[in-house]
């Protein structure tokens, strides 16, 4: 399957109603049987203070708080395996939600921020950077489906210039505003544009 311009703009259309929507569902308006999972992701998982609501084992402060290494199993069935400081979660760990979601990365005073993994239960995948439990900065969002958007992120959507890749290599290079495409250019079958994005994406 190709891209073309009404795709290209359909998958924007369908990021920004599944952030609003908050829900799982499936679009057949963008490639065939697209399915899609892109909720917002911004789930708290801020740390609560003590050892209240769940269990500890792991490393602890002088003045009986976590720090160092440690797995906390939240009562809702959360796990966040990884590095405390006073508590809270920092450094690199990995965070499992109930749901099936999975966060492997950087932490920042209890916040998923810097380099970070999130691998949705659905199979989507988001490599890249974080800031205040969002996609921030930039990075490569993996659909289901196989296509591939490569580019800037801003609060938790495509915002910036960024490109969107097909299966078969055709894609669209286009510049983005809170997830829609508001100018595109349409490439087919180019794999080196591809792997020159993912070149810039991981420098």
């Amino acid at each position: 399957h190709s891209l073309d311009k009404s795709t290209c703009a359909q998958v924007s259309k369908d990021f920004i109603k599944q952030k609003r929507m908050k829900t799982n569902a499936t679009s057949s308006s963008f490639l065939d049987s697209f399915p899609i999972n892109i909720k917002e992701i911004n789930y708290a998982i801020g740390t609560p203070a003590g050892f209240s609501g769940g269990d500890y084992v792991g490393e602890l402060h002088d003045d009986g708080s976590k720090h160092g290494k440690g797995k906390f199993v939240y009562e809702n069935g959360d796990i966040y395996d990884g590095d405390w400081e006073k508590n809270l979660k920092h450094g690199r760990g990995s965070y499992v939600l109930q749901n099936g979601d999975r966060y492997d990365g950087e932490f920042v005073h209890g916040l998923r921020q810097g380099k970070g993994t999130y691998t949705y239960a659905s199979g989507a995948v988001f490599v890249g950077d974080f800031y205040a439990n969002k996609m921030h900065g930039r990075g490569v969002f993996t659909f289901v489906s196989g296509v591939k958007y490569i580019g800037d992120f801003q609060n938790g959507t495509m915002h910036g210039e960024g490109s969107l890749f097909s299966s078969n290599g055709s894609f669209c290079r286009g510049t983005w505003h809170n997830g829609d495409i508001i100018t595109q250019v349409l490439i087919d079958n180019d794999r080196k544009a591809e792997r020159q994005s993912l070149t810039i994406i991981n420098q």
